[in-house]
């Protein structure tokens, strides 16, 4: 029988092995990046096509226009003083029939279309001790109101005269007290109606307006001592607004 050697055949295997990985190893070291401090600091050409001016560039761009966006234009609100004349059927209210009237209201509109609301409230107080010649009393009248509605105010957003249009609704409480010696009575009553309204505005500066405006009221009668008495009115107003 023949004997193979151990050490003959396993170490020319081993030895073969050995010289064919010393060969590739030129070819392995080759394809390697390299890896130095100098490459690794140097700039890169990359093909994908990523650099770090792209991706920094639209950060401030996007930035700068949401926060134009969100900032809201000032002087769409305003707060505003108003005193005017109202004008009431002389038939039904005789010497009360042209009461002073003072006003307080709320409006906000957008100042790109225009569009928006008002809210507010009116109150008249009027008096007269002469109301009969055979009876020594006094008799006064006063009315408190309140309104809503929707609002569109012509060139918006730019500075000088603004004309506005307004319809709404109305709510009226009116209230008659007679005092004469002997007597002291009162009657009251309250009623609904719908308004319309036009008026210029005017900028005086950026957060202050002067305006005029005349508003028509159609609304219900008062019924008040077992009469009815018209509320139906034309009224003039001057106002003295303030922007927030």
């Amino acid at each position: 029988m023949r004997r193979v050697s151990f050490r003959r055949s396993i170490f020319p295997s081993i030895a073969a092995l050995v010289s064919a990985g010393c060969a590739t190893q030129p070819l392995a070291m080759q394809a390697l990046p390299d890896l130095s401090v100098a490459s690794l600091s140097a700039p890169a050409v990359a093909t994908s096509g990523w650099s770090e001016l792209e991706l920094a560039a639209p950060a401030p761009q996007v930035q700068d226009t949401l926060h134009t966006a969100e900032t809201p234009s000032p002087g769409n609100r305003h707060v505003t003083l108003m005193v005017g004349e109202r004008s009431l059927d002389e038939d039904d209210w005789g010497p009360f029939d042209s009461p002073t009237v003072y006003g307080l209201e709320f409006d906000e509109s957008s100042p790109g279309s225009g569009n928006g609301f008002e809210a507010g409230f009116f109150y008249t107080s009027d008096q007269d001790d002469d109301v009969a010649a055979a009876i020594s009393g006094e008799v006064e009248v006063k009315t408190y109101e309140f309104y809503g509605g929707v609002r569109h105010t012509f060139r918006p957003g730019q500075g000088g005269l603004h004309p506005f249009v307004s319809a709404g609704l109305d709510l009226e409480h009116g209230r008659i007290k007679l005092t004469a010696p002997g007597v002291s009575e009162a009657d009251e009553d309250l009623v609904v109606g719908a308004y319309a309204r036009a008026g210029l505005l005017w900028d005086v500066t950026d957060r202050v307006r002067l305006g005029v405006d005349y508003r028509y009221l159609f609304a219900q009668d008062f019924n008040i001592f077992d009469t009815d008495l018209g509320t139906d009115y034309d009224q003039v107003t001057f106002s003295l607004g303030f922007a927030f």
